[in-house]
């Protein structure tokens, strides 16, 4: 990417979020913190079958299904670690 290309860009990101701000503002939403910390919160959406899935081996492993899906993560990011 140019230098232009990227300072153009870095625009259009400042200026969407200023937009993104100003209407969650006027439809009275929180605006999320922006002091670059993480909350420790996302979603994610995964097809029906791998909900299932998951659901299974929780209740199988006798745990939430929230701490199941940690236990992966962690455990790929550990391998990541091993690989980098």
């Amino acid at each position: 990417m140019k230098f232009s290309q990227k300072k153009s860009f870095d625009f259009l990101s400042t200026d969407a979020l200023a937009s993104t701000i100003a209407a969650l503002e006027a439809k009275g939403f929180a605006v999320p913190n922006s002091s670059g910390v993480a909350s420790g919160k996302f979603f994610a959406h995964v097809p029906k079958t791998t909900q299932a899935q998951l659901a299974t081996r929780a209740k199988a492993e006798g745990v939430s299904l929230n701490a199941l899906v940690l236990t992966f993560i962690a455990g790929g990011l550990g391998r990541q670690e091993h690989h980098a």
